[in-house]
């Protein structure tokens, strides 16, 4: 799962460094730049730090359930130190954050929507890719035990071959 936030973070930062410049963005461009600037600066903060941030993140959201708190949280249980418990929880906020109507007098929501949508993807297919992997290893896992059976399988035959053999030398020297 560290692997899943680190490639995450690292997806984000080329949005936040891509976008930057975007003509596209709302007439409210600080709000959004101002987000991921702030994911950008506790991506690389420490793991104490991403946890305040998420706390203050998850209190807020609680007061305000808004778009922008929603988006706000979805993206501090990127960190890779936030305490996450469930990804489908993040899948939630995120899906919650794209499916939002865009109110007519905030300019900023068509880009956070767009945002969650983006996001909510990544994590889908990551969270795919996860599972996929995990199906994998079980997969995996199971031919490493059949393999280890049939090797003892095989080793007791060796032994019981072996103990055959000295048996029959026994009797050829009497």
């Amino acid at each position: 799962m560290s692997r899943l936030r680190s490639m995450l973070g690292g997806m984000l930062f080329l949005l936040l460094t891509a976008c930057a410049e975007a003509p596209h963005l709302p007439a409210q461009p600080d709000v959004m730049a101002g987000l991921l600037a702030r994911f950008d600066r506790l991506a690389g903060a420490s793991a104490e730090e991403q946890r305040r941030a998420h706390a203050t993140a998850r209190a807020a959201f609680t007061q305000d359930r808004s778009d922008l708190n929603r988006l706000n949280l979805a993206l501090t249980l990127l960190l890779p130190h936030a305490n996450r418990d469930d990804d489908r929880e993040l899948l939630s906020l995120l899906d919650s954050a794209a499916l939002s109507p865009i109110q007519p007098d905030d300019p900023a929501a068509e880009a956070r929507r767009d945002l969650a949508r983006l996001l909510h993807l990544l994590v889908s297919r990551q969270l795919r890719q996860a599972e996929d992997d995990g199906r994998r290893i079980g997969s995996l896992a199971h031919q490493l035990r059949e393999e280890r059976r049939r090797t003892a399988e095989m080793q007791q035959k060796i032994d019981r071959l072996l103990a055959i053999d000295r048996e029959m030398r026994k009797g050829k020297r009497w």
